[in-house]
């Protein structure tokens, strides 16, 4: 067997309960300082437990992490109206940098 206890001809596999994790947010909101121009949307945090973004411009923009964020992969693309959430299992905790073709373009972060 793998990962489970056999009783009988029956598996049984472990339950996993997590326990929520509470806390304050950081409103990383904002607009585009530059048009086709990577920025730094949160630094590298290490204590980062929760990232939410979304996109509530009228154009694509493109995420990153690490490095700079560019409007093609391996950016993470999320589209006009899109979002995009780390929680749960695997959240990174590298620099965020973001990028999109106009100036003013807005969009809302949160980082907990």
């Amino acid at each position: 067997t793998t990962g489970g206890v056999e009783l009988g001809n029956t598996l049984l596999t472990p339950l996993f309960v997590s326990t929520p994790v509470r806390g304050a947010v950081t409103n990383r909101s904002g607009t585009i300082t530059t048009g086709a121009t990577a920025q730094t949307l949160a630094a590298a945090n290490t204590s980062r437990s929760y990232f939410f973004f979304e996109n509530i411009s009228v154009e694509d923009m493109w995420l990153n992490f690490t490095t700079t964020a560019v409007a093609d992969q391996p950016s993470i693309k999320v589209p006009a109206g899109g979002s995009f959430v780390m929680e749960g299992s695997f959240i990174s905790t590298e620099l965020i940098s973001l990028i999109a073709a106009t100036t003013g373009s807005k969009f809302v972060a949160k980082e907990g």
